[in-house]
């Protein structure tokens, strides 16, 4: 984890000349993610949206909308890493990103053990935004289309997505009703 420089963080509120609270501060950049990946995701529905049916592979709508829905959950899996080491807590969030996918996976321990663990939909997101983030020598990496063939994982990433909205709005809400 990073050391915090022990300067005065986040945005200046004009009006008082104040700053926000670190945990403020920091979910305020998480929200800056978020919007983000919220971006990616209203130009992928766009872009799919106008895609020729039946699906042209080497279509420009294709390229685009592949192009836009990889960006969409690359963001949106920094904005996973950014609750978990925010240590924030949300009931449907946290269950989103406990929801198991019915197969395995290995890990390994730190003493290089290796076991099967069971596999969640939010590690298969981490797994696509490195393809996404990380050169690849194959189009379409073999982690993107596990991810594509989960059956439920469309439903998943559009859920996720929605609770995190739910929960910024209801952040910026309670900040709004306190003053602050």
């Amino acid at each position: 984890m990073r050391s915090r420089s022990p300067r005065a963080r986040g945005p200046a509120d004009a009006r008082r000349g104040t700053r926000l609270a670190d945990n403020d501060a920091d979910i305020v950049t998480l929200h800056r993610y978020f919007v983000w990946a919220g971006e990616m995701k209203q130009s992928f529905e766009v872009t799919a949206a106008s895609r020729p049916q039946p699906l042209e592979w080497a279509s420009e709508e294709t390229i685009r909308a592949l192009m836009y829905m990889c960006l969409w959950y690359g963001v949106l899996r920094a904005v996973v890493e950014g609750w978990e080491e925010l240590k924030l807590a949300d009931p449907t969030i946290d269950s989103l990103l406990a929801t198991r996918t019915g197969t395995m996976m290995k890990v390994r321990d730190k003493d290089d053990a290796e076991y099967d663990v069971p596999e969640t939909y939010s590690d298969m997101l981490r797994r696509v935004r490195n393809a996404v983030f990380h050169f690849q020598r194959d189009y379409l990496d073999d982690r993107l289309i596990a991810f594509m063939q989960k059956k439920e994982s469309v439903v998943w990433v559009r859920s996720l997505h929605e609770a995190f909205s739910q929960w910024f709005l209801s952040w910026l809400k309670s900040r709004r009703s306190r003053g602050g």
